[in-house]
């Protein structure tokens, strides 16, 4: 399935992305939450696998462990993978501390 992207390419990215294998929380606003598995993370976004479909543009707010959740969207897709940009910058501390824990 190709790439579908929503104003971002793959040059634009602010933020080196750490691999990460960890669970999270994930909910589409006004909808249940539902689980999904993170695959990387940055200070300006995520990318992460679900069985769930999702579409470019949806907003959606990431739980991680023991964080308060984190309003983003949805960027791109391929087949049940997806990249997700937050609305704003996870702070570079709380960043270091994911990584150091799940990374």
């Amino acid at each position: 399935m190709p790439r579908v992207l929503v104003n971002q390419s793959d040059e634009s990215r602010r933020a080196q992305r750490i691999d990460v294998d960890m669970a999270a929380v994930l909910r589409e606003t006004g909808t249940t939450k539902y689980n999904i598995r993170l695959l990387d993370l940055s200070v300006t976004g995520f990318r992460f696998k679900s069985a769930y479909e999702l579409h470019p543009g949806k907003r959606v707010w990431l739980n991680l462990p023991k964080l308060e959740g984190r309003l983003a969207s949805v960027m791109w897709r391929t087949g049940y993978t997806y990249g997700c940009a937050y609305d704003q910058p996870l702070h570079p501390a709380v960043f270091d501390h994911i990584v150091r824990t799940y990374g």
